[in-house]
């Protein structure tokens, strides 16, 4: 994909392991060159996000690299653990810490004037991708927010989502789903 959102997620990717001091020479599938792809056999540790599991343990095995298994950094709370396991494998985990505590004290100050205006006990709704979920589930309970549902769309056991969480979670209800028609019939604030 080649949508601005996606180019800013692979900014923000390069970016947070800039700030540990590690190079970025490869990112599946970043939407650049083919050519680009085979530079992923120079790096000396892969960094598996959910998506591309099974490609990075083959890609580790093939070229020695170490592997890295870790979250989508998507919310505070799975970014910082984004970063953290990422340092740990690469030896950072001091310049982790700082970065992290420079990222805090500039985002946070920012949230804390408007979550009592603007979030602080609103009712929301997820809708989306599994391996967004646990983040936005993270991110509501962060805000302030009352989660009352989230849908994921894939199957339950197979792919990511809020696990241990309040709320209900629904995999692939389908549109008739008189459990998804009694859901979107209910109020929220935010979806």
């Amino acid at each position: 994909r080649n949508e601005a959102d996606q180019r800013g997620n692979l900014a923000e990717l390069r970016r947070l392991l800039g700030g540990l001091g590690l190079e970025t020479v490869s990112i599946w599938l970043s939407g650049g060159r083919f050519k680009d792809l085979a530079d992923a056999a120079q790096a000396g540790t892969i960094v598996s996000l959910p998506y591309g599991r099974q490609a990075a343990r083959i890609l580790s095995e093939r070229t020695g690299a170490a592997l890295v298994e870790t979250r989508l950094p998507f919310g505070l709370e799975a970014t910082e653990c984004f970063l953290r396991d990422v340092a740990a494998a690469t030896g950072r985990q001091a310049r982790a810490e700082d970065f992290i505590r420079a990222e805090l004290s500039r985002v946070v100050p920012g949230l804390k004037w408007m979550l009592p205006y603007l979030f602080f006990n609103r009712k929301t709704l997820f809708v989306g991708d599994p391996h967004l979920a646990e983040g936005f589930s993270e991110i509501a309970e962060d805000l302030g927010l009352r989660l009352s549902c989230c849908v994921v769309t894939g199957r339950a056991g197979r792919q990511g989502g809020p696990r241990g969480k309040s709320f209900p979670v629904l995999h692939e209800p389908g549109a008739a789903s008189e459990s998804f028609r009694r859901l979107l019939r209910e109020p929220v604030d935010l979806a």
